[in-house]
């Protein structure tokens, strides 16, 4: 870090405006200062650091006040509830679901892995799309189908599995339930579409 050259928004905030061109033609003008992506990066630097001038007297306050107060919440309630979907069980403790769903040894970590591989591949969509979609649209969808596939989980796991002792499936004591057959091929069905239905919903939005 010590040997990367300052952020020009941070020069032009202290009002070193040459030092902060000469950053910009180095990462972007390849020693040009003339160069258009630096003229334009420049200018939207001009434009930040008035904007901040002109309102240094806003506070955090601001975000309570009664105009702001519904987008505050909105914001807030939205990374809170991104939270608690459920996408955190099933990604940190998806081996201990799949060892419940009867996947051991090297074919856990690779099913495990898959969650990984999905997760970030059904984000693409979003990015790339979330904008014609509407955001309230795409959230209200994600949450349908993630309460689906929770609800079908805790259903087979409550209806067709069993308590697995005190010992746990393969002596590990977290996975202390246990299920079988096609029964748990449809938890494993379910946990990937979860993950595949939060990855371009709740995921980008929040």
């Amino acid at each position: 870090m010590f040997l990367l050259p300052e952020s020009p928004r941070w020069l032009a905030r202290k009002d070193r405006w040459e030092e902060a061109l000469a950053v910009l033609t180095l990462v972007h003008g390849k020693g040009d200062p003339n160069s258009p992506l630096v003229t334009r990066e420049m200018e939207e630097i001009r434009e930040m650091v008035e904007f901040e001038k002109n309102n240094a007297d806003v506070t955090y306050l601001e975000l309570f006040k009664p105009h702001m107060i519904n987008r505050t919440h909105i914001g807030v309630f939205t990374q809170i509830w991104s939270q608690l979907t459920g996408m955190n069980v099933m990604m940190y403790y998806i081996t201990y679901v799949f060892l419940m769903a009867g996947i051991s040894g090297n074919q856990l970590l690779l099913s495990s892995s898959i969650q990984y591989v999905i997760n970030v591949a059904m984000t693409v969509p979003a990015l790339l799309y979330v904008d014609r979609w509407g955001r309230r649209p795409t959230l209200l969808v994600g949450a349908a189908l993630m309460m689906t596939w929770l609800f079908t989980n805790a259903g087979i796991l409550a209806s067709k599995g069993h308590y697995a002792g005190p010992d746990g499936v393969h002596k590990t004591k977290e996975a202390s339930w246990e299920v079988t057959g096609a029964p748990s091929k449809a938890v494993i069905a379910c946990s990937y579409l979860f993950v595949a239905s939060y990855a371009p919903t709740w995921g980008p939005v929040s």
